[in-house]
């Protein structure tokens, strides 16, 4: 009993101190909010406490709610939140102590952790700017558009913002990070601090709309050893790079640049026998498109390929199509012009021809890891088995946000390979894969 008299005597002086005095004490809390009331200190008491001391309150809404619940006058509330927001005394409270919530334009809500926003849609992801977020409950991740969000809570309590209602509201911490690294000209947050008031809307859909191009792109190395019937030796590597103008305002000005390159070299080598080169690919290929839309996108391409184990010395194909995409999943068609220098005895060959193209990726249902698979076929108008055609099936195995373990499994088919070269070949290679440009 004389500790609680005696520590209520302490606060109580400290309440009616002098501001230099107060200004040594240690920072007043939700709890100690509480222990007050409990104490009977008077409204004006508590309040004048708060003014004159330095605090650490949490004041989300959530937990005023639980205050409140608790018997705290609105008065005390008030001036909790007056002193949070107060110039030099915004204490951020741990993410751990408090989940970030989401509220919906439906009402629903749901409580986890904003990881990042992003503003260029991927595959699988809304059309516009969308906030990454982690559930509590099931531990996902998931892209959540901006426009169906309410309003967002995060835990440090003094920051809130809504999509739609609020004129005026803080960004978050983490969306204040990601707009720094990519910022726009014209973006509201250009040359502004930390937390500036302005609406979150309004910030994503300007700050997005002019970041106008970006790159990305990644280098491989490969290698694989099998033995069987035969033992085979692979190494190989490949360039990926790609430029994107315009990507989050669709339109003809938005436009996509993208170089694979490849390089495979496999030796084989049956017991007795001297090695053979087994497989040799050299291969190139650029692809140029437009997107008018999300879905609809025009493309013209120019490939260039040498596969020794096919019998083909050198071929080339130029033409235009159009790519449907969507959730992940891209349908292509397309008109060609193929012309194929095929080794001896084989002849050279020249004809029209069609691409058909399919491809599919998603993130699997643990961890980081995504499937991928692509199938690509070139059929000629002017003999039906001078038909080309590739199919790859693999994993992504994030590390690093930069450094990618690849599976993969490859099947080359030419059905006019020339006499004593394979119609189809197939291997299966694991490459270390490094990534370039923006990782989002």
């Amino acid at each position: 009993m004389r500790k609680q008299i005696l520590l209520a005597t302490l606060l109580f002086l400290l309440a009616t101190a002098p501001d230099s005095f107060a200004q040594d004490s240690a920072p007043l809390t939700n709890d100690s909010i509480i222990q007050l009331m409990a104490w009977h200190f008077s409204e004006d008491q508590i309040v004048l406490a708060i003014n004159r001391n330095p605090a650490h309150f949490d004041v989300s809404p959530k937990a005023l709610a639980a205050l409140a619940a608790k018997g705290i006058p609105s008065g005390v509330l008030a001036a909790m939140n007056t002193a949070m927001s107060a110039s030099g005394r915004i204490v951020a409270i741990p993410a751990s102590t408090a989940p970030d919530e989401i509220i919906f334009t439906d009402g629903t809500t749901t409580t986890g952790k904003v990881l990042f926003v992003q503003c260029i849609p991927g595959e699988n992801a809304p059309k516009g700017p969308a906030v990454q977020f982690q559930s509590t409950d099931v531990k996902a991740k998931t892209l959540i558009a901006a426009s169906s969000i309410q309003r967002l809570i995060l835990a440090g309590g003094q920051q809130t913002l809504s999509a739609a209602t609020d004129p005026v509201v803080p960004v978050p911490a983490d969306v204040v990070d990601y707009l720094k690294k990519h910022p726009g000209p014209s973006s509201p947050l250009f040359a502004a601090g930390s937390r500036p008031p302005v609406n979150l809307a309004n910030a994503l859909i300007s700050t997005c709309s002019v970041i106008d191009h970006y790159w990305l792109g990644d280098i491989a190395a490969s290698g694989a050893y099998a033995v069987g019937t035969q033992s085979q030796k692979q190494i190989g590597g490949t360039v990926q790079t790609s430029y994107t103008r315009n990507p989050y305002v669709y339109g003809w000005d938005s436009q996509v640049a993208r170089l694979d390159l490849e390089a495979k070299y496999t030796e084989a080598l049956k017991v007795g026998s001297p090695p053979i080169k087994s497989q040799e690919i050299y291969y190139g290929e650029l692809n140029y498109s437009f997107h008018p839309s999300a879905e609809w996108s025009p493309y013209a391409i120019a490939r260039l390929y040498h596969n020794y184990s096919l019998g083909l010395d050198l071929g080339r194909i130029y033409g235009a199509g159009i790519d449907y995409k969507i959730k992940g999943l891209t349908l292509s068609g397309g008109l060609v012009g193929i012309t194929d220098r095929l080794y001896s005895p084989g002849t050279h060959f020249s004809s029209a021809g069609a691409r058909v193209y399919e491809a599919y990726a998603r993130i699997l249902p643990f961890g980081k890891i995504f499937w991928f698979e692509s199938v690509e076929a070139f059929p000629a108008f002017q003999l039906a088995k001078a038909i080309q055609g590739r199919g790859i099936v693999g994993l992504g195995i994030p590390l690093t946000e930069r450094l990618q373990l690849t599976p993969k499994f490859v099947d080359d088919y030419l059905g006019d390979a020339p006499p004593k070269h394979r119609f189809n070949y197939s291997n299966t290679s694991i490459s270390l894969d490094f990534k370039l440009g923006r990782t989002e």
